[in-house]
């Protein structure tokens, strides 16, 4: 004890030299992520699974900024097919409407990239519209 304080005397703490070195991490090297392109034969399909032949109109709209990308009006022999290239403005909704004979319908196709990784086939009877969007 401390007699003119009348506290206890404090006990030194001893000091501990660093014995070895911490080592400096390494940094671990980054890859940028690079942008995939796809190369498809073809963004659209329109087909006529009917009997007859049929007059079918597309269009398609980017919905980000309701500009038109694409309009076709083709008339297609039973089997037919044509298929379209699309320039799209980027990924993002677009609006595709079909029309053939007294049916019309219209498919949103959600694009994750720019041009797209699968292709949208519209298949038309001159009665019945279908979408499909293929597979990745």
């Amino acid at each position: 004890m401390n007699p003119s304080t009348n506290s206890p005397t404090p006990t030194p703490t001893p000091t501990v030299e660093p014995t070895e070195t911490v080592p400096t991490p390494t940094p671990i090297p980054t890859v940028e992520p690079t942008e995939t392109v796809y190369d498809l034969p073809y963004d659209l399909r329109i087909r006529n699974y009917g009997n007859e032949t049929t007059k079918i109109k597309i269009t398609m709209r980017y919905n980000r900024t309701g500009d038109e990308v694409f309009r076709e009006e083709t008339t297609l022999e039973p089997g037919e097919q044509a298929d379209h290239n699309i320039s799209f403005e980027g990924a993002g909704n677009y609006t595709v409407t079909a029309t053939t004979g007294d049916a019309s319908d219209e498919y949103v196709w959600y694009l994750e990239s720019s041009p797209p990784y699968h292709e949208l086939i519209v298949t038309a009877d001159g009665r019945e519209i279908r979408f499909v969007r293929s597979a990745a």
